[in-house]
């Protein structure tokens, strides 16, 4: 009531009930559709993920022009018990064949789930501490225009980031499954995955720096040289981000979560204090190394404790051929940065194409693609 004026707030009163109905649903389905993950059925949950928001859609335009505000949450509420009912159904009957009815609780596992979730609480809690602070930062040394512009620059490098990072996920349950059968087969099988991610990361993030311009373009409708600096920053950051995540979901799967949460609370810290210290010296650009240094430093630390915990060094995963190509990829497009004025085609089109030659020279890629790509289609 200090904030609202009253109307507002009785509509907010009279969503309080259908707010918490829902809280229970979701809490409900979200433990059978994680359940559905662990089973590596990803594909039946992402089927029943679309079927939800489907119905959803559906029911508020039937409701909402009834009831308002209320429409919407009743439309909710439908979601999440048609998303519990049907994923409860499935998990019970098509995977583990058990009573639809099951209601026994494990409380040596619940136990374990606790602990375990308290690392996942205090990561959130810091995940979610670091994009107000970049945005407190910004806004203090430079306005609330540089917290817009650099919205706008995370969530272009951060969608991007998505498609290779929630498609890696799909890992953990596969992981676990490894770890079962033993060491060696876990170590393989995570070699294997960092390597892929290390040609997709390349890939998508010099794609970034190079076609930085092209993005101030789309986004601002001028080449904003912030903007550019910006989005190079945290595409190279970001590679090392992804760089991480096979090492960071193993600890999920390793029992080492709190090396996870570690990272999380470094990237926090980092960003408060060198950006305090920095922006007071260079204004926002100061603030973008910070932003810089909190992504990578964390992600350097997660891979360099896996490797160490699993004695394995870097030569067994990226030989020199991988360093090659690196350096190639990279080469050329920092001399289109330096040497060459800006064309759209050379970023969208030609410097793509150029990557891809690049990395199709590379006889050790050439096998990876075949054997997780082609194979996997055919």
């Amino acid at each position: 009531s200090l904030l609202y004026e009253d109307k507002f707030v009785k509509i907010a009163n009279a969503l309080i009930p259908y707010v918490f109905i829902n809280f229970l649903l979701t809490v409900a389905s979200s433990s059978h559709l994680s359940a559905l993950d662990g089973a590596q059925k990803t594909d039946i949950r992402a089927k029943l993920a679309v079927l939800g928001l489907i119905v959803w859609v559906i029911i508020s335009v039937i409701l909402i022009p009834i009831y308002g505000l209320l429409g919407l949450a009743m439309a909710q509420i439908f979601q999440s018990l048609l998303l519990l009912l049907l994923s409860r159904y499935i998990f019970y009957k098509k995977v583990i064949d058990m009573s639809y009815l099951n209601l026994t609780c494990h409380f040596p596992v619940l136990k374990g789930l606790v602990g375990y979730s308290v690392n996942l609480q205090i990561t959130s809690i810091f995940s979610f501490l670091f994009e107000p602070m970049v945005k407190i930062l910004l806004t203090k040394f430079s306005g609330p225009a540089a917290a817009g512009i650099y919205e706008i620059g995370n969530q272009v490098v951060s969608r991007a980031r998505g498609i290779i990072i929630s498609g890696n996920q799909a890992i953990v349950p596969f992981m676990v499954n490894q770890v079962e059968l033993g060491e060696e087969k876990f170590d393989n099988f995570f070699i294997d995955n960092f390597k892929i991610v290390f040609y997709l990361s390349l890939f998508l993030c010099v794609n970034l720096v190079t076609s930085s311009q092209t993005i101030s373009i789309f986004m601002l409708g001028e080449v904003s040289g912030v903007f550019v600096t910006l989005v190079q920053l945290l595409a190279l950051g970001t590679f090392f981000n992804m760089l991480s995540g096979p090492s960071y979901f193993a600890n999920m799967v390793d029992e080492q979560i709190i090396k996870n949460t570690i990272s999380h609370i470094a990237g926090a810290v980092i960003i408060i204090t060198t950006g305090l210290y920095f922006g007071e010296l260079f204004g926002v650009e100061g603030i973008y190394c910070s932003i810089f240094f909190a992504i990578l430093l964390p992600a350097i630390y997660i891979i360099y404790d896996f490797f160490r915990k699993k004695n394995i060094r870097i030569s067994d995963v990226l030989g020199s051929r991988d360093y090659l190509t690196c350096v190639l990829v990279c080469l050329s497009g920092l001399t289109y940065q330096i040497l060459i004025p800006y064309s759209l085609i050379m970023e969208l089109l030609i410097l793509p194409t150029v990557y891809v030659t690049v990395f199709f020279l590379n006889r050790d890629f050439r096998s990876y693609f075949s054997k997780h790509v082609i194979n996997n289609l055919i």
